[in-house]
């Protein structure tokens, strides 16, 4: 990984599937119909399942912690705007913005996950801290 500076952009995609949403709502314990009950969805505005907020959050951090900037990168902040929902079968592009280099090593990323399509699926910021290896 190369110097992160104010600018710096890192773009990476996902699929959204129905075995993903399962193993997430497993792992977590977060039962709700919205992501699991086709029945129950149907009679919602959503009519079908869609992906739980903190499967995105994980996107971002898998991200941070693999890829941009890496290895030891520290997740200390993170808001989410959801504006539109992500159904199943779906391909995410998240993308990481640095918006600010804060003291400290510290960095402000403005995370932003688009649909394959471009439309933006939510939005928001996240603050880390870099590993000391990512700034020498």
């Amino acid at each position: 990984m190369e110097k992160i500076e104010v600018g710096s952009v890192f773009e990476k995609q996902f699929l959204v599937d129905e075995k993903l949403i399962i193993k997430y709502s497993e792992l977590t314990g977060d039962k709700n119909p919205l992501h699991i009950n086709e029945e129950f969805v149907s009679h919602t505005k959503f009519k079908k399942c869609i992906a739980h907020g903190g499967l995105i959050f994980g996107f971002i951090s898998n991200i941070l912690g693999t890829d941009f900037p890496g290895p030891g990168t520290v997740y200390v902040f993170q808001n989410l705007v959801f504006l539109n929902p992500i159904y199943a079968d779906t391909l995410v592009v998240v993308k990481l913005t640095v918006k600010e280099l804060l003291p400290k090593l510290g960095v402000l990323i403005q995370t932003d996950v688009f649909d394959i399509d471009g439309n933006l699926t939510c939005s928001g910021e996240a603050k880390i801290k870099l590993p000391e290896w990512c700034q020498k």
